[in-house]
């Protein structure tokens, strides 16, 4: 397991004083960037064969959301290799060793330069160490998603949308979907499905879909092909 002590700052949390949905994936995907560094497979290493882990799928699951100024343990669990795919949990426990967050994720190794995925090598199932999963509700990372959504205003994607792989970071889809949850819809379950990767200058076309108490955003190119889908249920109460 590689984990990491962490405080969440004044810069990170919301208007309610949390750490959000988004600032809790920035954690996880940290997490998993510091282990591969760690382990001598980092970003330069990476871009040196052209390859690249790009996001499938995300489940996370929220018990309660961090305050400011909370002193927490992010940590991150490689736990099974499938012909171009990883499988990693993550979870977010508090000074007391309880879990509050947790989350299973979907990765594939990519061939950035033939712009295909491409099969694992010995090399990389070799040097992540697999652990057991953890406990939590695992299911599809296929979303269903209707095709008849409200369509929302489109916008374009920005330079501060892109990380290193020059394509809108799984994250800031995340946090464009989150733009289309009331604030009073307490977002207790998050499931993320990543289809064609978006760059600068793209439009992005929202189509939002609320039904059997969740949220299902679509955020779609201009011909209506989903880059991804969100689907958000709420939870009892607040913090």
């Amino acid at each position: 397991m590689y984990q990491k002590e962490i405080k969440i700052r004044y810069s990170e949390i919301g208007p309610d004083g949390r750490l959000g949905l988004a600032g809790i994936l920035d954690y996880f995907q940290d997490a998993s960037t510091f282990q591969s560094e760690q382990l001598g497979i980092g970003i330069e290493y990476l871009q040196k064969i052209r390859r690249a882990w790009l996001l499938a799928a995300w489940d996370v699951e929220i018990d309660r959301y961090p305050r400011f100024d909370e002193r927490l343990t992010v940590f991150t669990i490689p736990y099974a290799f499938r012909g171009f795919y990883g499988f990693r949990n993550f979870g977010l426990m508090d000074e007391n060793g309880t879990m509050i967050v947790r989350a299973d994720s979907t990765w594939f190794w990519f061939d950035s330069e033939k712009g295909i995925p491409a099969r694992l090598g010995d090399d990389i199932r070799q040097a992540y160490p697999l652990e057991e999963k953890i406990p939590m509700e695992y299911g599809s990372r296929k979303i269903q998603a209707p095709e008849d959504g409200k369509e929302m205003e489109p916008f374009a994607v920005r330079r501060y949308n892109l990380d290193t792989n020059g394509h809108v970071n799984n994250v800031q889809y995340v946090a464009m979907a989150m733009e289309y949850v009331p604030d009073a819809f307490e977002v207790g379950k998050m499931r993320a499905e990543y289809r064609k990767a978006a760059v600068y200058g793209d439009q992005i076309c929202p189509f939002v879909t609320e039904q059997d108490g969740k949220i299902i955003v679509r955020l779609c190119s201009e011909a209506n092909e989903p880059y991804a889908v969100m689907e958000f249920s709420g939870r009892r109460g607040h913090d």
